[in-house]
């Protein structure tokens, strides 16, 4: 009997030790994780020449490209939120997404950075309509109909809640009703701090509530790009040369830097502001598991003299470096067909160029199966 007992008292206690360590280990799972990396060099430093598309259109801003469609936003004056180009032809489809109060229409529309989806062939984008709603368009039936054909909306103004699309200026979709969304603006609003630690919410809209909170190190730049499939969201800043790499789904990020002595200077929130290099990162996209960049002259370098080369930056998801391309023309805003292994970009007098980047990725490619 005290023999059982005995036994009995060891396997109580083991089975709570074991508990406690699981309840450990999953609480550090859940913890954020961080490597910072110095971009070294890169494998390969390739010019690259473009080709005039035949596209000129001095109406049009920033460039998307979704399935051999570039969307380039309009000017605020314009009636119309985007103007769509086919790649094939490179000819205007015409001009989408209303402006006004009404029915299916949107005040300041924003195309959210992420890919589209696709549904039996036709393209639907997400949407931001600044500071109230995200809408799903179906792009495919809108530029046959010419009207804007709405299939889903979320709008975030309910009665006693606060705005939290106001809050976040980065949103995401990860899927129907879960959003990505970054409340640290509201924060900074809030607090003495005008850096206050980075947070990010996973939101489920139709609880209303908060599923996971994500702690960041790097506070998000202007630019960013979420690739769903890989759980990445890719983030640059026109006054920094540092590229941030945040797996949501692993809680880990990677920081790649280039000339700062002190990169935990740059990450931690708390830092005094360091000086700005010579060139920045100016824009980000994640396409056919490769990390895109354009990296130039920063914002007060270009003030002070303009032109000079305009770099595009190659990195795997995990941060390597891969390619450096050197451009033959200084862009002001690009996007990628991953389609056909082309990227586009856009000068300011809005003159479009295209690079054909299939023979550099095929090297990957055939590196990779070596």
């Amino acid at each position: 009997m005290k023999l059982k007992l005995i036994i009995t008292f060891f396997i109580a206690v083991s089975a709570f030790i074991l508990m406690l360590g699981t309840l450990f280990f999953s609480c550090a799972k859940q913890e954020n994780s961080l490597t910072t990396l110095p971009i070294k060099g890169f494998r390969d430093t390739i010019h690259v020449q473009g080709r005039h598309t035949g596209i000129k259109d001095p109406e049009i801003g920033g460039l998307k490209i979704f399935d051999s469609i570039a969307f380039f936003s309009l000017y605020s004056h314009s009636q119309y939120g985007y103007r769509a180009y086919n790649l094939n032809t490179f000819k205007q489809m015409g001009n989408i997404i209303q402006k006004g109060r009404g029915p299916k229409e949107f005040t300041s529309p924003q195309l959210l950075s992420q890919p589209p989806e696709r549904t039996n062939g036709e393209i639907k984008v997400w949407i931001k309509d600044f500071p109230t709603k995200i809408s799903l368009v179906n792009i495919t039936q809108t530029l046959y109909t010419g009207k804007t054909i709405v299939e889903k909306e979320y709008n975030f103004v309910r009665p006693g809640k606060a705005n939290m699309l106001y809050q976040s200026n980065i949103p995401y979709i990860i899927e129907d009703g879960i959003f990505l969304m970054n409340l640290s603006q509201e924060r900074s609003r809030n607090s003495d701090n005008p850096n206050p630690e980075p947070v990010y919410i996973i939101y489920a809209y139709t609880e209303d509530r908060s599923i996971d909170t994500l702690r960041f190190n790097y506070n998000f730049g202007i630019y960013s790009y979420m690739d769903k499939t890989n759980s990445r969201i890719v983030s640059t800043s026109p006054v920094e040369d540092i590229i941030s790499i945040y797996d949501f789904k692993a809680k880990h990020e990677t920081i790649l830097y280039h000339t700062i002595k002190k990169p935990e200077e740059v990450y931690k929130v708390t830092a005094p502001k360091f000086e700005i290099p010579d060139y920045a990162y100016y824009g980000c996209e994640i396409h056919n598991n490769l990390i895109i960049c354009a990296y130039y002259k920063n914002i007060k370098m270009a003030s002070r003299n303009p032109g000079g080369n305009y770099y595009i930056h190659i990195f795997d998801l995990d941060g390597r470096p891969l390619y450096c391309l050197v451009l033959n023309e200084h862009l002001s805003t690009f996007s990628f067909d991953e389609r056909n292994f082309i990227l586009y970009g856009l000068d300011k007098e809005g003159n479009m160029y295209a690079y054909s980047l299939q023979e550099i990725l095929k090297k990957k490619r055939n590196a990779e199966r070596e």
